[in-house]
């Protein structure tokens, strides 16, 4: 197979090298896939002419290959499938769980077609795609509806339990005795779980109650009762009573107490109590988070903002020394995905800067602490799990290793005082989010500068783990950790490199479904969305800030000069029309009206499915299909507002879009200049060209 690929010159680091970059797919869950090892290693078997890997937009991946001797007889393609898929199961444990391929997304090519060539006789992967678009979607239908299970003995809590083991066992990777550790109360989305095996857990809770069962699976099930136990005890009572249980259980006092215990027990679990212990070692250099000798641990800086903040950085003259570290990966080296995540972005960086300043480090950022932190003066935390599906315990494992961060920054500041009593703490930045206040209480004002009680954190998993750490950072001891956990909001594209905005966050989500539908949605709120760039010089001027005194424990980090969001959309529909992607200014209807009609064409959807296989899936072309419950929330509170007609009038300050709070800013004004500048303006709606331009560069819109 053969892709455009983007050439760099050859860049040694260590063990490292830079060359070409191959093509990246997104899921629709954000996760990425590198598809060139699964494709190079199935494109030398003897018996394939041609692979490719498809999955953009979807929640999981497929493959499409082409065999060098096609037949037309009967079962010829299952058998060229059960030939090759000991060494699809070879290239799969590769991959990390949500880039695997399943049996039933392997697509033959039929025999009387083919894959379309390119002039040098390599497959022309989006013409091919193309081509084939109605045997994709058709797959992706049939493994969602019609797969096929051995339901449990019995639907007591005790079949359903036995039941769920065993199918959950089967789609986790095999390793080091799985089977004892799939215990029924572990959360199982420690155990190697993921978006995908969500949904083929979730389809195959459904195939296995029977097309004609009255019971509805929601699709949030397996997220919102992440171990076998749980689980099992929802499945056996939605079974014997499919009219009230689930009112029961989603009941809004039923989810608070369960969200509040649940944030309560973590919170208590990894809550620093006592100091830590103090070892003698020789100091390398006196902490000054004001001079000139700074260096630097960065978390996560493939991501979207680390990548920007790891480009603040590495220009940062007064930046001697990063260390970057980031999760292990099996098909790509640190300094590959860390490159391939720069050009996504439109970065160019300058090789010689990574070879003088940048160290790599692959793993945990605990266990490859002796690698770093006698050296560091600053740390910034910011590498997460990005997935609003999963629940809190499903954060856990991250929220130990931020403990167990701590802890070390402790014990070195402690090693480093007894040294020098003058020597200042290292500096700790933790990347919260404003979802840690998302069940703040409005009446009260806009959301206060500190770390709020659990209840008003409850809701989405992500937000309440965010939360976790700011509650256990609060109970730090402030001398030999300075600390600050910086609540940052919705971040979107600037009009430099390239515009990059995530076509998996909802904004791009819900600008490509108003095209399928032919109206934009409007508000009456407003936004404080803050750019990439913007967001990344501030968190630098916070981490480098000089100030005498310890940083604030929380701080807001959102827009301070909010705007109207239908100045937004205006200049989106203008833009849409300008960059062709309409012929005509889409209108702008309510945005529960706008909802409507993503149910209408959900309802279409479901109606036609199994009738003809060479329907689109339309969350193809309609993507906040996919986030419907966002939407329908946001919708819900703008309602609510719209009754309240005059809030805008009896209220200093307009309401923020879809019920969102307010947040208080002053800190970050405080300490960063670029928030004092943007306190003067904002010029969002001035990038949202750029925005268009970057979506339709990937082939988004």
């Amino acid at each position: 197979m053969t892709s455009s690929k983007f050439i760099l010159p050859s860049l040694s680091y260590g063990n490292c090298s830079i060359g070409r970059t191959d093509e990246v797919i997104v899921l629709s869950s954000g996760e990425k896939v590198v598809p060139n090892v699964m494709e190079n290693e199935l494109a030398a078997c003897p018996l394939l002419s041609g692979v490719l890997m498809f999955g953009r937009g979807r929640p999981h991946c497929g493959l499409l290959v082409e065999a060098r001797e096609p037949k037309e007889a009967d079962g010829w393609a299952e058998s060229l499938v059960n030939t090759i898929w000991p060494l699809v199961e070879k290239v799969n444990s590769t991959y990390p769980n949500f880039g695997r391929i399943t049996r039933e997304m392997v697509i033959v090519i039929p025999f009387n077609n083919h894959a379309v060539r390119v002039d040098k006789g390599g497959v022309a992967r989006a013409a091919t795609l193309l081509r084939f678009e109605e045997q994709i979607d058709k797959a992706y239908r049939e493994f969602e509806n019609n797969l096929s299970v051995t339901p449990p003995l019995t639907w007591s809590k005790e079949g359903v339990r036995e039941w769920l083991q065993k199918q959950v066992v089967n789609l986790i990777p095999s390793g080091p005795d799985l089977g004892s550790r799939v215990t029924y109360n572990v959360d199982i989305f420690t155990l190697g779980f993921d978006s995908v095996s969500a949904v083929s857990l979730r389809a195959r809770i459904k195939n296995a109650l029977g097309k004609n069962n009255s019971v509805a699976i929601p699709h949030t099930l397996v997220y919102d009762f992440p171990t076998i136990e749980g689980l099992a005890g929802v499945i056996a009572n939605m079974v014997s009573d499919p009219s009230t249980n689930k009112e029961e259980l989603m009941s809004d006092s039923a989810v608070l107490s369960r969200h509040i215990n649940s944030i309560q027990v973590l919170t208590e679990k990894y809550t620093v109590r006592s100091p830590p212990h103090t070892y003698p070692s020789p100091l390398q250099f006196k902490v000054d988070h004001g001079g000139t000798a700074r260096v630097v641990l960065l978390t996560g800086s493939t991501g979207s903002l680390g990548s920007y903040i790891f480009w603040q950085l590495l220009e940062d003259d007064t930046v001697t020394k990063i260390f970057a570290v980031n999760r292990s990966s099996s098909t790509l080296s640190c300094l590959e995905r860390q490159q391939m995540s720069f050009k996504e972005k439109g970065i160019n960086i300058d090789a010689r800067l990574l070879e003088d300043k940048v160290t790599f480090v692959e793993g945990d950022v605990t266990t490859t602490a002796s690698d770093w932190i006698s050296q560091v003066n600053v740390i910034i935390h910011n590498a997460w799990r990005v997935d609003f599906n999963l629940s809190l315990t499903s954060f856990e494992p991250l929220i130990q290793s931020t403990h167990s961060l701590i802890e070390t920054v402790l014990q070195e500041s402690s090693r480093r005082r007894s040294h020098d009593q003058d020597t200042r703490p290292i500096r700790f930045i933790f990347v919260s989010s404003t979802s840690a206040a998302q069940n703040w209480d409005q009446s009260r004002g806009p959301v206060e500068e500190l770390v709020v009680d659990p209840k008003y954190a409850v809701g989405k998993g992500y937000g309440e783990s965010k939360h976790v750490i700011e509650a256990i950072l609060k109970s730090c001891p402030d001398d030999l950790i300075d600390h600050t956990c910086l609540r940052i909001g919705q971040l979107c594209g600037g009009r430099s490199p390239n515009g990059y905005w995530a076509t998996s966050d909802w904004v791009p989500a819900m600008v490509k479904s108003s095209v399928a539908i032919g109206a934009l949605p409007e508000s009456y709120g407003t936004v404080s969305w803050i750019t990439l760039q913007e967001a990344s010089r501030a968190v630098i001027a916070i981490a480098f800030s000089s100030s005498s005194y310890s940083l604030p424990p929380i701080i807001n980090l959102v827009h301070p000069s909010a705007v109207q969001w239908n100045s937004i959309i205006n200049v989106v529909a203008k833009s849409l029309n300008q960059k062709g992607v309409t012929e005509t200014l889409l209108p702008t209807i309510s945005f529960p009206d706008w909802v409507e009609r993503l149910r209408l064409l959900e309802e279409c959807q479901k109606s036609s499915q199994g009738k003809s296989s060479g329907e689109k899936d339309l969350t193809d072309v309609c993507p906040a299909l996919k986030i419907l419950s966002f939407f329908t929330a946001f919708a819900a509170q703008e309602s609510i507002a719209n009754l309240n007609h005059w809030d805008g009038l009896v209220n200093l300050e307009p309401r923020e879009a879809g019920g969102k709070p307010k947040y208080l800013v002053g800190h970050a004004i405080e300490l960063s200049g670029v928030m004092r500048e943007l306190k003067e303006r904002n010029h969002i709606s001035r990038n949202v060209d750029d925005w268009m331009d970057y979506w339709k560069d990937v082939g988004f819109i």
